[in-house]
C-alpha cells in the first residue's frame, strides 16, 4: 500500500473564497512540478469530498503517487467565515495599541515601519482636522470640488473595505482584545479539531502550511494542539490509545519560513505588484520563479529529508 501524506493550507487575510488559495497552490507545488511525479503515473489530480472538515464548500484534492511512492492530500483550513463582525473600530484599537507605545519598546527591524506608520498617522489627522475647520469656517477646503467628490465617492469606500475585510483580519486575531477573544477561539478551535481528524487518518506525515495570517494561525494551532496530544490522561482513568501510541503524538521535525528576509525572494516583474496575495501565481508553467522553487524544496513532497 503506497504511503500517504496529508497536507494542510491555512490561507490569510482578505475576503478568501473558499478552495481558492488552494487550487492555486496545488497547481504551482504540484501540477507544475514534473521532476517529483512518478514516470509511470497519471499527472491527474482529483477533487474527492473533504469528510475531514465537516464543510460542505470544502474538498479534498488528492494526487497520483509521486516518485518516492507517496500519495498527497490536500486540504484547506478555511477559517474566513469565522471572522464576522468587524469594524472600523477594531481596527483603530489595534492600530492604537501599535502605535501608542514608547518608541524603546519597538523592535529594531521594525523601527522605520513604526514610524513610517506613525508619520502616516499624524498627517491624517491633520487633514481630518482641517477638514473640520474648513467646513465649518469661512475658508475653502482643501482641493477642487471634483477632488472631495472623488476622495468621497471612491477613495473613502475602498479604504473602508480595505480596513475591514484585509486589514481587520489581522487586526482581530492578533489583539486579544475582549471582543476578539471569541473569533481568536473559534479559528485555533477549529484547527485543532482539524489536525486531530487527520492523525486519527493514519497518514505517515501531515504538513502545515500558513500564508501570511495563515501562518501565525498555523504557529497557534500547533501550540495549542501539541498541549492536547501531549498532555497525560486524567488520573484514575484508562489510558486512552491516542496518549498510548507513539504515532499519535505531534513531533515536528521542520520549520521553514519563507518570508523571512533573505529566503523567498520575489521578481515584481513576473509575480506582480500584488505578490503577496499572488505567491502561488506563476505565469510561465515550464519555469519556475526562485520563490515556488523555494516553496517546492521546503515542502518536501518525495519526503527526501526524512528525519
Amino acid at each position: 500500500m503506497p504511503s500517504r501524506q496529508a497536507l494542510i493550507l491555512i490561507h490569510g487575510i482578505g475576503e478568501q473564497r473558499p478552495m481558492e488559495t488552494l487550487r492555486k497552490f496545488v497547481d504551482a507545488v504540484w501540477t507544475q512540478d514534473t521532476d517529483i511525479q512518478h514516470q509511470f503515473a497519471v499527472n491527474n489530480v482529483w477533487s474527492k469530498p473533504d469528510t475531514v472538515s465537516k464543510s460542505f464548500e470544502l474538498r479534498r484534492l488528492t494526487t497520483s503517487q509521486n516518485r518516492a511512492g507517496i500519495r498527497t492530500d490536500f486540504f484547506e483550513f478555511y477559517w474566513a467565515h469565522l471572522m464576522k463582525g468587524t469594524t472600523i473600530g477594531h481596527v483603530l484599537g489595534w492600530a492604537r495599541a501599535l502605535l501608542i507605545r514608547r518608541p524603546s519598546t519597538v523592535p529594531d527591524h521594525l523601527k522605520l515601519a513604526y514610524w513610517v506608520l506613525v508619520g502616516v498617522a499624524i498627517v491624517a489627522v491633520g487633514f481630518a482636522g482641517y477638514a473640520a475647520y474648513a467646513r465649518g469656517g469661512d475658508k475653502q477646503p482643501f482641493g477642487p470640488a471634483w477632488l472631495s467628490a472623488a476622495i468621497s465617492l471612491v477613495l473613502l469606500p475602498a479604504l473602508g473595505f480595505v480596513l475591514k475585510s484585509i486589514v481587520g483580519d489581522a487586526a482581530r486575531y492578533l489583539d486579544a482584545a475582549p471582543a476578539n477573544v471569541q473569533r481568536r477561539h473559534e479559528i485555533r478551535h477549529a484547527g485543532v479539531e482539524l489536525l486531530k481528524a487527520l492523525h486519527q487518518r493514519d497518514y505517515d506525515r501531515i504538513i502545515v502550511v500558513g500564508h501570511s495570517l495563515g501562518s501565525v494561525i498555523g504557529y497557534d494551532i500547533l501550540t495549542h494542539a501539541w498541549v492536547d496530544f501531549h498532555s497525560a490522561p486524567p488520573l484514575g482513568n484508562p489510558t486512552t490509545a491516542a496518549h498510548s501510541a507513539p504515532c499519535r503524538c505531534i513531533r515536528t521535525t521542520r520549520w521553514t519560513n519563507l518570508y523571512f528576509p533573505g529566503c523567498a525572494s520575489f521578481d515584481l516583474s513576473k509575480v506582480g505588484f500584488f505578490s503577496h496575495t499572488l505567491y502561488w501565481l506563476n505565469p510561465d508553467r515550464h519555469h519556475a520563479p526562485a520563490h515556488i522553487q523555494e516553496l517546492r524544496e521546503a515542502l518536501d513532497l518525495v519526503d527526501d529529508r526524512r528525519a
